[in-house]
């Protein structure tokens, strides 16, 4: 365990960049759009796309306002740890932050 740790340098780890995990830095402002990336409480609409706009930023928490979802209103949420399920990665790994990304655009696909 002690040799893995030793190889990966936290550059090459930061570099990582998986599927449903945000980047290494994530910059957001006020105002932002951003896209959750995992289900947090699906009963109230936080769910795995579910459109937000930051509204203020505090050390651990982010409160934000959904735009998407029948569930609209001010929500806040925290740092959480993030685990990549990808087999191709040569260690496992985590990463505590918030599990939003940034949404600029999107598309919607109807069948």
């Amino acid at each position: 365990m002690k040799f893995e740790l030793d190889t990966f340098s936290p550059e090459i780890l930061n570099g990582i960049n998986c599927s449903g995990l945000p980047p290494h830095k994530l910059v957001v402002k006020v105002g932002a759009p951003v896209m959750l990336l995992r289900n947090i409480d699906q009963t109230n609409g936080l769910c795995n796309g579910t459109r937000m706009q930051v509204r203020r930023m505090r050390t651990h928490v982010i409160e934000y306002k959904t735009l998407t979802g029948n569930k609209a209103g001010i929500i806040l949420i925290p740092r959480l740890n993030l685990i990549p399920n990808n087999e191709t990665l040569p260690v496992r790994f985590q990463r505590r932050q918030f599990p939003i990304i940034m949404s600029f655009a999107m598309t919607i696909n109807k069948s």
